[in-house]
């Protein structure tokens, strides 16, 4: 029986990089509250009236009315409330936008892929829509500046990162988008055991 411990080099793709991040801004936000985007402002409590950002991997989801029994209108309830819409803002969301391959003076072949993370808010007041983003967009670039090595799932974060605000006359809707490359050393056989590399 062959007890040799085995070394593998664990396959890289983009999916995994977008795993993880999700899984990293989660936690880069966990404390973090933005007003919560509701149909209606009847019967709210303070905690009704705030959320954490739900992250999402790649677009935002469809919006989905809760299940409720229509309840017929009479003049006891004629000033029944907007019917209670699943509140997609504030929302993050993680995806690739663009990636480009080459290959190093060293003969390494490498790959680079840049990914958006586009922060959301619905906000009806102009300063705390501003200021919701801007400390969000801070939070997440200062977090993303203590990766260890800048290393997630094998690929490491280059030095620069942008942001972009689109507001773009969309009020109450904003967001902040923030850009970084992200790049790896590309291996022509996905995951392999180096045992085998005799």
């Amino acid at each position: 029986m062959n007890n040799s411990k085995k070394t593998i080099i664990p396959e890289i793709n983009e999916v995994k990089l977008i795993d993880e991040l999700e899984t990293f801004i989660i936690d880069c936000v966990q404390d973090i509250r933005f007003t919560i985007e509701k149909e209606t402002d009847q019967n709210l409590t303070e905690q009704d009236k705030s959320a954490t950002p739900t992250v999402y991997k790649y677009y935002l989801p469809k919006r989905e009315e809760k299940n409720m029994e229509e309840e017929p209108i009479t003049r006891r309830n004629v000033d029944f409330p907007v019917p209670d819409v699943t509140p997609i803002y504030p929302a993050i969301v993680v995806r690739p936008a663009e990636g480009t391959t080459g290959i190093e003076t060293n003969s390494t072949e490498y790959e680079d892929i840049n990914i958006d993370i586009c922060i959301f808010v619905k906000e009806y007041e102009l300063m705390n829509r501003y200021n919701f983003l801007f400390l969000a967009k801070k939070i997440i670039i200062n977090r993303l500046r203590t990766i260890p090595f800048g290393i997630l799932a094998n690929y490491r974060l280059q030095n620069s990162l942008s942001w972009k605000l689109l507001d773009d006359s969309q009020e109450p809707h904003a967001c902040i988008v923030i850009s970084g490359s992200w790049r790896c050393n590309l291996t022509s056989f996905g995951a392999i055991d180096v045992n085998l590399l005799d």
